[in-house]
């Protein structure tokens, strides 16, 4: 190697690359920096920034719709729920019982009750062209039972004892009798809160519950105490929201159930049926607001051999006297001839006592 080479050599490795003069020689030789870490991964993540918001953006997304979905369905759900509770009075009436059916027949049992032994009520409706009421009731109480049956807008009972026809003045019918047939008819206190709820086919089994109040009628009738928890199973169809069964308890007791049924035998009960075509039959009347200028007279045909009395009216008193002296009784009732004619006369009990 020449002194120039030697010399050349020297200078490029002092220079470390950088461009060195030698007279009219000029060299240039790059100077190594070092690996850029910044300048290396900074390039590469701000290249990959995009995508990995987009991917963020996207899971925060499906996730908000994912929480949104499931809080409306348990919205829905509840708002189901509680639309089954409002609705089902409104669809529970003895007229969408009856519709598409030639009768219904309603059984409730009653049990731990306070002041009575435990019963069964058993109503049996249907409805003639003209629109009234025929209804069959029967009340089941140990060895007890009482029979009454509405026809015609017509009342008749029985007690093992004796047939009566019960007379029906002004607007009894309307106000006393129909009441008491629609009445039977299952319906909510509004007051209960529902548990649980199950769908199975065409029917909706809803668990409820709701708490013993001073003074209602679980307080009452049954002597529960109040703070305890009424516990409901209600078994209703889906599409109509008529209840078809329900049970109340409370702790292990069942002390109601309720069931509906369709269509069974019209039954008539044996004494309506000999009473009902009679021919031979008394004449018997009703003197209403007796005395007083509103005064008004019911006359009634009576089959013979069934006995007579009037329907309780409140405010007013029975009397079987023209001077209102002797209050018509029970005792009178079953003292009466089945035979004859009788009259009674009705008086609001301030007048009579104006009459003192």
């Amino acid at each position: 190697m020449s002194d120039q080479e030697r010399f050349e050599e020297h200078t490029r490795s002092a220079s470390g690359g950088r461009t060195v003069s030698n007279g009219s020689n000029t060299v240039k030789r790059k100077r190594y920096q070092g690996y850029d870490v910044e300048k290396i991964t900074g390039k590469a993540y701000r290249k990959n920034r995009p995508w990995f918001w987009k991917v963020l953006t996207f899971s925060f997304l499906v996730s908000l719709i994912i929480i949104s979905a499931i809080a409306a369905y348990l919205v829905m759900g509840d708002k189901k729920q509680t639309d089954y509770l409002t609705g089902m009075n409104e669809a529970n009436t003895m007229t969408s019982l009856l519709e598409g059916h030639k009768n219904v027949t309603i059984t409730e049992n009653y049990s731990h009750l306070s002041d009575e032994k435990d019963y069964t009520l058993t109503r049996l409706v249907t409805k003639s062209k003209s629109g009234n009421y025929y209804s069959y009731l029967k009340k089941e109480q140990g060895d007890d039972v009482f029979k009454e049956v509405i026809n015609d807008k017509k009342l008749y009972r029985y007690d093992e004892s004796y047939p009566r026809y019960v007379a029906l003045v002004a607007d009894n019918y309307e106000k006393i009798c129909v009441p008491e047939i629609e009445g039977c008819v299952y319906q909510n206190d509004g007051n209960e809160t529902i548990e649980d709820q199950k769908d199975k086919g065409d029917m909706v089994t809803i668990k409820a519950s709701s708490i013993v109040k001073e003074g209602d009628r679980y307080n009452v009738i049954y002597g529960f105490d109040p703070g305890s928890t009424i516990e409901k199973t209600i078994v209703m169809d889906r599409e109509s929201g008529i209840v078809t069964s329900e049970t109340e308890q409370c702790g292990d007791e069942e002390f109601y159930s309720y069931t509906v049924e369709y269509d069974g035998e019209t039954k008539i009960p044996k004494f309506f049926e000999k009473i009902r075509d009679k021919k031979e039959t008394r004449k018997c009347t009703v003197y209403m607001d007796y005395g007083s200028k509103k005064s008004k007279l019911y006359t009634y045909d009576v089959p013979r051999d069934v006995y007579f009395t009037v329907m309780d009216q409140d405010g007013y008193k029975c009397y079987s006297d023209r001077d209102c002296t002797r209050e018509f009784s029970e005792l009178q009732i079953q003292m009466q001839n089945p035979e004859t004619s009788i009259s009674l006369y009705m008086k609001k009990e301030k007048e009579k006592e104006k009459d003192k």
